[in-house]
């Protein structure tokens, strides 16, 4: 299930996990959520994959919502220069 090396994996954690934070600070969510993933599948003790998960499934939760907000806050600009 693990691999043997743990600095290798950890190195191919790490890379992901930075990556996916910097997405998320500057507001990507669904991208952010895919590098989470790969984190989790490269992570080498449990609690990073548990906590890549966590952030995973946050970032695709609040990017759908920031997301159907960006939506409604087109629709409704449509709709004021409509009227």
């Amino acid at each position: 299930m693990f691999k043997t090396n743990a600095f290798q994996e950890n190195h191919r954690y790490l890379e992901p996990a930075a990556q996916a934070a910097a997405l998320e600070r500057e507001g990507h969510y669904t991208q952010a959520a895919d590098y989470w993933n790969v984190a989790r599948q490269n992570a080498n003790t449990f609690e990073n994959q548990d906590y890549a998960r966590n952030r995973e499934a946050f970032c695709r939760n609040f990017g759908r919502r920031v997301e159907l907000e960006a939506c409604a806050q087109k629709l409704a600009a449509a709709a004021a220069k409509a009227a």
